[in-house]
């Protein structure tokens, strides 16, 4: 089976597996919309948005390039650099991350809306980050040691299980008076279980690994502190995008809006892990070929992955065109105003697929700091966006707001990769070689 087919098949098995969890945690919200109403879903939200912006900074960064240095040293068989940098990204969540924890009580005693107050959330939104935190370094390091349906398996099928389970129990079995502070503790606690289960199998398949004394490499640990910390801001100004631009929000909608755009958000990661996929299972072979300094392999790879990653977000955005109305009308009739804002948010997802993996490619060679520039500029036109564009046009304004903000950052990053390497990672070439070829 060749590179593309077997990235066409096994997105396509991850992307089902995820649709599946994600139809449940759709299922939830839509009855919790109903059920609970529009406001207690805005306010759930901003506390979900709020425990993975949490879990992202916990690992500083290590969670963000484990598949990266999991890749490399399996690619070496240096199974002595692999257990230390496990060691230290979870020894991260346990120690500096309390820190983050700490802080983050002050921070959001004094943020956010008047209708949504997360101070008195804040110990179970804790609790859920610290697990997240765990499965996001389990994850990457699994997918980096060419274990992808593990590596996703706590997130893509337990995660939404537990959802599920936890607010059937509130909502049918409880009926506690304050649902959900109720539903986040008995959220994170079971979430919490998942993430050590899924721990020991990331143990022990890092256990697997040889240790061979002459594959290590002096000064890794500045290796790793050169990537972590440029890596941890642009993991929160693209992964967490949306969870970033939801807390945003909070300053300026109330919380029945929040719940709006909050679903056309969680709509946009789901379809956005398609893209996430076709790179997670081509990094093992990307640092390989980087590894052997075989520009020729790499440059095939990428187009590879590039060209699946644009059909897959062609049909993924003209899918949202057609079956978005009848999606969003599921939560109720306040909800169909987050029509016209998903399929503008969707857009994303081909100007990321057009531009290729430039942060990948910039981290591989080196130059990950040079990755901020663009993130800061992107980050600022958001928050510019959303000052000139809400107060005109709504929730319509918040979409085109982080299309801006989502294309300067694709487009300043495609021209710092070319730069700095003098390689045209987007699909650009793949596309100009494929049309030679039909010709």
């Amino acid at each position: 089976m060749g590179l593309r087919q077997k990235l066409a098949s096994q997105t396509g098995f991850l992307f089902i597996v995820r649709l599946g969890g994600a139809g449940l945690q759709f299922l939830c919200q839509a009855l919790m919309a109903k059920l609970w109403g529009a406001e207690l879903l805005g306010i759930y939200l901003v506390a979900l948005a709020t425990s993975n912006l949490l879990s992202g900074l916990l690992p500083l960064g290590f969670q963000t390039i484990a598949s990266y240095f999991a890749a490399d040293y399996l690619a070496r068989g240096d199974g002595t650099s692999l257990r230390r940098f496990a060691r230290r990204a979870y020894g991260h969540v346990l120690g500096p991350g309390l820190v983050v924890i700490v802080l983050g009580y002050g921070v959001v005693s004094v943020w956010g809306a008047e209708t949504i107050d997360l101070k008195l959330l804040w110990f179970p939104i804790a609790i859920l980050a610290f697990g997240a935190a765990t499965i996001f370094i389990n994850g990457a390091l699994l997918v980096g040691l060419k274990r992808p349906f593990a590596g996703f398996l706590a997130d893509t099928i337990f995660r939404p299980l537990i959802i599920v389970g936890a607010f059937g129990v509130v909502t049918f079995w409880l009926y506690p008076d304050d649902k959900i502070t109720t539903f986040l503790w008995l959220l994170a606690l079971l979430y919490l279980v998942v993430a050590l289960i899924h721990f020991t199998i990331a143990v022990l398949t890092i256990s697997r690994i040889p240790q061979d004394p002459e594959a290590i490499r002096p000064n890794e640990q500045k290796r790793w502190w050169r990537l972590a910390i440029p890596w941890m801001i642009i993991s929160l100004s693209t992964d967490l995008f949306f969870d970033l631009d939801l807390l945003m929000l909070t300053l300026f909608l109330d919380a029945e809006q929040i719940a709006v755009f909050g679903i056309c958000t969680r709509i946009f990661i789901l379809i956005g892990f398609s893209i996430t996929v076709v790179y997670s299972i081509v990094v093992p072979d990307l640092m390989k070929a980087e590894a052997n300094r075989n520009d020729s392999d790499l440059m095939g790879r990428l187009a590879d992955a590039n060209l699946v990653s644009c059909g897959v977000s062609v049909v993924l955005v003209t899918g949202i065109v057609i079956i978005g109305p009848f999606v969003m009308r599921l939560f109720g009739p306040e909800f169909e105003a987050g029509v016209i804002p998903l399929m503008i948010l969707s857009l994303i997802l081909v100007v990321r697929s057009i531009f290729g993996p430039t942060s990948i490619m910039l981290s591989a060679r080196d130059h990950a700091s040079s990755i901020l520039p663009a993130v800061f500029l992107g980050l600022g036109a958001l928050l510019l966006g959303n000052v000139l564009l809400l107060p005109l046009f709504g929730l319509v304004g918040a979409a085109f707001a982080a299309l801006l903000s989502s294309s300067v950052t694709t487009f300043l990053l495609w021209r710092t990769t070319r730069r700095l390497t003098g390689l045209d990672v987007s699909v650009f070439p793949a596309l100009m070689k494929f049309i030679a070829q039909k010709n």
